[in-house]
């Protein structure tokens, strides 16, 4: 499952986090 950040779902103060998240 491929996630994708998205700015309407969260502040951008933590823009790239989501990819991490799924990296590790």
């Amino acid at each position: 499952m491929l996630y994708v950040h998205v700015p309407s779902r969260h502040p951008a103060s933590f823009p790239e986090l989501e990819l991490p998240t799924v990296v590790q």
